[in-house]
């Protein structure tokens, strides 16, 4: 949650920014946590790829960034971005 909200805070336009959490439902705490956010849950078979994957296909933007929880943007990483596709 706490590297959501930095990604939302760095994003130039976050209001075209759509975030979904993905995890494994192994993990009971993190469950419980995310459950007031829109989420992805999937079977822990299937390692890291799996709850990304399940994010991609609910995902209705036409450019998918996965970032980790320790990823951390840059200011205005959203425009990058974009910039990058267009053209």
């Amino acid at each position: 949650a706490e590297i959501r909200k930095l990604f939302i805070d760095r994003a130039a336009e976050p209001h075209r920014v759509e975030y979904i959490f993905a995890f494994d439902d192994d993990d009971t705490d993190t469950r419980t946590r995310l459950r007031r956010f829109r989420s992805v849950t999937v079977p822990p078979a299937g390692g890291i790829v799996a709850p990304i994957n399940a994010a991609a296909r609910v995902a209705r933007g036409e450019i998918l960034v996965m970032a980790a929880d320790d990823c951390l943007p840059p200011p205005r990483w959203d425009v990058g971005v974009w910039q990058a596709f267009q053209g």
